[in-house]
């Protein structure tokens, strides 16, 4: 495996824009997932470090190797797309060895190479059959161990469970993570769906228009959003935002008054996550900010857990709530709730950059 480096790699089509220059280091053995809305510029990075389209700027590494210039047969890499691309007239054992045999490797290596894909996604039993008698699901997987019998040093997925319904994307994408740890395999992955790449992701690229808004940990984009858009794009529920007058450290608004230091004055926009908004009983007070009387409108129960829709001063609030708590929050009562002040997001109005630390 190896690691990559995109060195100020950009990508225009005429007068358009698709990618503006961006440098990023994509560890060796790790997973990274490129994720935001259409046209962001996520997949048209996946095809320039694929090969698929040129870069009108910039330069591509993949280990030591400057790629930049070299044909996608040449890269070696692997890509998985969206739809699964197999060889409807040929079975299971063929599609896997296509490109082995179009390659020239001798017989003997490719069925060697097949079974070791086949055990590694437990499909032995699949070998003999043609695609249209196959799941979704198990065409996605002889796609995959189409990309692994190369041996690639870098695999390469482009929204690849897009097709697939809700149960089985859960279980390829538990799949997808099992095999990269046995392979200790880089691999890049690019998604929309941002629970998704939150899941999948060792580091997460948000992008959008082009650029890259912030790479990092899921965890720490999603606590330490750089800007309103990340802060709105990760996350669901969406993140609560509302607009108000910062003054000696205290926050005003129609909704709540709050302390919020270490804060430039003058308008902000707060952001508080939905699983950040409690019950003021279940928050200690020196952390509870903002005490509020809210009516509860909706319960979606989600299990162990429930999204609250709550209305306050004419707006809505979104929370989260725990199994603990589901049981005593029902639809027309009122509730006092609170902000964890540990957890307040401060943006710009006018640019959505993050104010403060």
């Amino acid at each position: 495996m190896a690691e990559i480096t995109l060195t100020q790699v950009g990508k225009q089509f005429g007068d358009v824009v698709a990618v503006h220059p961006l440098d990023l280091k994509i560890a060796d053995g790790s997973f990274t997932v490129l994720v935001g809305p259409s046209g962001c510029g996520k997949t048209t990075t996946l095809r320039m470090l694929a090969g698929l389209e040129t870069s009108t700027a910039g330069t591509i590494h993949i280990g030591d190797r400057d790629v930049t210039a070299l044909d996608p047969k040449d890269r070696n890499v692997a890509m998985v797309f969206q739809n699964f691309a197999l060889y409807p007239h040929l079975d299971v054992q063929r599609n896997i060895g296509f490109g082995l045999e179009a390659r020239r490797v001798p017989r003997a290596e490719i069925r060697a190479k097949v079974k070791e894909a086949a055990e590694l996604l437990d499909m032995e039993g699949l070998l003999p059959r043609k695609p249209g008698a196959l799941s979704g699901g198990q065409q996605q997987r002889v796609a995959i161990a189409r990309a692994i019998v190369r041996e690639p040093e870098v695999f390469l997925f482009d929204e690849p469970l897009s097709n697939l319904d809700a149960k089985l994307r859960v279980e390829t994408r538990t799949e997808l993570l099992r095999l990269q740890r046995q392979l200790s395999a880089t691999m890049v992955y690019v998604t929309h769906d941002q629970e998704e790449a939150m899941i999948l992701a060792d580091e997460l690229i948000v992008m959008d228009k082009g650029r890259v808004q912030q790479a990092g940990s899921p965890i720490d984009v999603y606590r330490h959003p750089i800007n309103e858009f990340v802060a709105r794009f990760i996350g669901s529920p969406e993140i609560n935002m509302f607009d108000g007058e910062l003054r000696d450290g205290q926050f005003t608004s129609e909704l709540a008054d709050l302390p919020l230091p270490d804060v430039r004055e003058g308008p902000v926009r707060l952001g508080v996550r939905p699983d950040d908004v409690r019950r003021a009983s279940e928050l200690r007070d020196e952390h509870a900010v903002g005490h509020l009387r809210a009516h509860v409108e909706v319960v979606e129960i989600l299990g162990a857990a429930a999204v609250v829709y709550l209305r306050t001063g004419g707006r809505e609030l979104r929370a989260v709530v725990g199994e603990g708590e589901v049981d005593d929050i029902q639809e027309g009562h009122e509730i006092e709730v609170a902000f964890d002040r540990r957890r307040l997001h401060a943006f710009d109005p006018a640019t959505g950059e993050r104010l403060g630390a």
